[in-house]
């Protein structure tokens, strides 16, 4: 299957803005005591790793 960039791209957005109104209107009045952010330190530390890695 052979599909234009800008349809994909498309398509992509479509999707995202109806799970995103699905989103906010299911999933409402949370409390939380923690976060976690696992993913962020992820981040950072492959950057970390990166930079080590580029010097």
């Amino acid at each position: 299957m052979n599909l234009a960039y800008n349809t994909v791209v498309s398509l992509i957005r479509a999707a995202s803005q109806k799970g995103q109104m699905i989103h906010n209107a299911h999933v409402q009045n949370i409390e939380t005591s923690q976060i976690s952010s696992d993913e962020f330190w992820s981040f950072v530390q492959k950057n970390k790793n990166t930079l080590r890695s580029m010097n």
